[in-house]
């Protein structure tokens, strides 16, 4: 991409002057992601633009103002690339679509919380004071008394990564999400909130997401985790007599584990990323015709609990109890699965 079209991108997404553009460019040699990715939208000469341009006068709509907006046909709609016309987000609706203005504000929250930690680190930190235990002094009397803290100990921020891509988003090394399936997660971020289940954390914890821009790559899913050897070996040095050193039969590397699913790698598939009741995630590729009783078979072969469950989701909240239903039919595709007892 020459100069000229990454002006262009850059001023599309970044909602900036021409001028700020070419020096934000300029200033991290032409790389595209790593200018946006240090822009201060907070400072942009887009906030000189009326809100109105970008937010209907309705600052808190509702569900029902956002249905009716949907419902609402507008001829003047047309496909909006926010990193132009050969690369980027192809959107419906342009700047005033509500993904755009999401994202925007997602980026400037991003930018302003960037500039709040450069001057944290930029101001001389002050002494902390002693918030430990101790002993109080006894007497001839009375013996010396240990008093404990009284203070909590400070809980350590939980981080998370967002990236943002030409096609969707992803958290840390989790699937695909698409934006027009998850508008909600989108406005929940912009408003400052983060589902505690989409972003694997607890109630109460304090999260941490730092923003990532590739809005002008697809999407990369992340590289499979190593797994260990699991066939039979002998150890090496003399031979032993009685010892059968012989491979074991080929038909026993062929046979599935028992409960795991198995896979068509020539047709569809999708990656869900499935939150289990002891805490823990499992990424599992699924075909799309495989059903939701597959995914509750997968459940029990990782998680082997003899409670019953069934299987929800969080955006929307919705559970999925037909069991010969297909990821296709049920809109499953690439989504975060959560296994809720019974």
């Amino acid at each position: 991409m020459d100069h000229d079209n990454q002006i262009k991108t850059f001023i599309s997404i970044a909602q900036c002057s021409e001028n700020e553009a070419r020096e934000t460019l300029e200033k991290y040699k032409w790389d595209l992601n790593e200018a946006l990715n240090h822009f201060d939208y907070s400072n942009s000469s887009a906030k000189k633009v009326s809100s109105h341009s970008y937010y209907s006068n309705d600052r808190f709509a509702t569900l029902d103002s956002y249905r009716n907006q949907s419902e609402t046909p507008d001829n003047n709609k047309q496909n909006y690339f926010a990193g132009g016309e050969n690369s980027g987000i192809l959107m419906e609706g342009g700047e005033n679509s509500q993904t755009n203005r999401l994202l925007k504000k997602i980026f400037e929250h991003a930018s302003q919380g960037r500039n709040k930690a450069e001057e944290q680190e930029e101001k001389p930190k002050q002494p902390e004071r002693f918030t430990g235990g101790g002993y109080k002094l006894g007497s001839e009397d009375t013996s010396s008394e240990y008093i404990g803290s009284t203070s909590e100990p400070k809980k350590e921020k939980v981080k998370r990564m967002i990236t943002f891509w030409k096609n969707g988003f992803s958290i840390d090394d989790g699937p695909l999400l698409d934006y027009k399936s998850h508008q909600n997660v989108l406005k929940n971020l912009e408003e400052g909130y983060a589902p505690t289940e989409l972003f694997n954390i607890k109630r109460g914890e304090e999260l941490n997401v730092e923003v990532s821009h590739r809005l002008n790559d697809d999407y990369i899913p992340p590289p499979k985790k190593f797994k260990a050897f699991e066939g039979v070996g002998q150890k090496l040095g003399s031979y032993v007599p009685g010892v059968d050193i012989s491979s074991p039969p080929p038909q026993s590397k062929e046979k599935q584990p028992e409960g795991k699913v198995e896979v068509d790698e020539s047709q569809p598939t999708t990656t869900l990323q499935i939150r289990l009741s002891n805490g823990s995630r499992e990424m599992a590729t699924f075909n799309h015709t495989n059903t939701v009783g597959d995914i509750m078979q997968y459940i029990k072969s990782v998680n082997p609990d003899s409670r019953p469950f069934i299987i929800k989701t969080s955006f929307p909240n919705k559970e999925y109890r037909d069991v010969n239903q297909t990821l296709k039919e049920a809109d499953l595709l690439d989504a975060v699965i959560i296994q809720h007892h019974i």
